[in-house]
């Protein structure tokens, strides 16, 4: 009889001990969850106020095409894993709501507004 009850209460031990180890895992997750949040905002990384990132698409291995706004000015660039390069610097886009209500447009339509304005200055240029 003895050894039940040996084993009854190590088997509660044992229960206890899991609960602790998973309560105490939870609580080392979360606070690396909030020490990533601080350091992100000392950083500079959350709620970039004056870049805003309109349209990236990914055209390969370690290229993309992207659309930027910066105070106003409007910039494509191609970054590539050697650096980046400027395509086009604009302000006269204008940036319409697409079907789903979003404020963003296809990266499609936004080139071929940009190309439909050149088109148009050359026209005017003759």
């Amino acid at each position: 009889m003895g050894n039940m009850q040996v084993g009854v209460i190590s088997s509660s031990n044992s229960s206890l001990a899991i609960g602790f180890y998973l309560l105490a895992f939870f609580l080392v997750l979360l606070m690396a969850y909030f020490a990533t949040r601080f350091i992100a905002q000392k950083q500079g990384f959350g709620g970039n106020k004056n870049i805003k990132i309109i349209e990236r698409t990914i055209l390969g291995n370690d290229r993309t095409l992207l659309l930027y706004s910066l105070d106003g000015v409007y910039y494509l660039m191609y970054v590539h894993k050697n650096g980046a390069t400027l395509i086009d610097k604009r302000t006269d886009i204008t940036l319409l709501k697409n079907q789903s209500g979003d404020s963003k447009m296809e990266f499609s339509e936004i080139l071929k507004k940009i190309s439909n304005k050149d088109k148009g200055s050359n026209k005017d240029e003759e």
